[in-house]
C-alpha cells in the first residue's frame, strides 16, 4: 500500500503527514473521540502514532507542491514549494516534512521546537516505527533550492 499524504499544518493535530494518514482510515465516530484538556496535544499525538501499529503503508509519497503553513487542513496560509517527497520510512517522511514547514515559516508549535520533540514523532520513535534520529536520514533531491535549510531544520 502506498500512502499519499499532503504536507500541511492541521488545527487539531498540529500537522498532518504520513503518521496522521492512518487516522484518515478510521471511522468518523471513532475520530470524534479526541482527547481534551491540558495534555490534548500529547495524547492526540500519541494516538496518531499508535494508530500506525495497526497497519503501516509500504511507501509514502508526500505532496508539498502546495501546503498550508498555518491553519489547515482545508484553510490557511498557502505556500507553493513545488516539492514531492518519497520514503519507505514514516518517521523520516514526517520529520523532513516538518523541517520543510519550518523552512517555509509555520505555526509556533512547529517553528519553535525540534521536529523530534513533536508528540507524534516522539511516540513513533518510542514505538519503533522508523528512524530514531537525524543521523539515520539521507535526503537526496534535484533542483530543491531549500535543501540546505531543510537539512538544518531537521534537528
Amino acid at each position: 500500500m502506498i500512502a499519499l499524504p499532503v504536507i500541511k499544518t492541521h488545527w487539531t493535530a498540529t500537522f498532518t503527514m504520513g503518521l496522521k494518514s492512518q487516522i484518515s482510515i478510521t471511522a468518523d465516530r471513532d475520530r470524534r473521540q479526541l482527547p481534551h484538556g491540558k495534555h490534548r496535544d500529547v495524547l492526540f499525538g500519541n494516538m496518531i502514532a499508535e494508530s500506525n501499529l495497526v497497519y503501516r503503508p509500504d511507501f509514502y509519497i508526500s505532496d508539498a507542491t502546495k501546503c498550508f503553513v498555518t491553519g489547515g487542513p482545508d484553510l490557511g496560509t498557502l505556500k507553493e514549494p513545488g516539492i514531492v517527497m518519497a520514503s519507505q520510512d514514516v518517521i523520516a517522511n514526517d520529520t523532513v516534512g516538518l523541517a520543510l514547514l519550518k523552512t517555509l515559516g509555520t505555526v509556533p508549535k512547529i517553528q519553535e521546537h525540534s521536529v523530534w520533540d513533536q508528540p507524534q514523532i516522539r511516540r513513533a520513535v518510542e514505538l519503533g516505527l522508523g528512524v530514531r534520529g537525524r543521523d539515520e536520514i539521507t535526503i537526496k533531491g534535484s533542483e530543491v533550492e531549500e535543501i540546505e535549510e531543510i537539512l538544518a531544520n531537521l534537528s
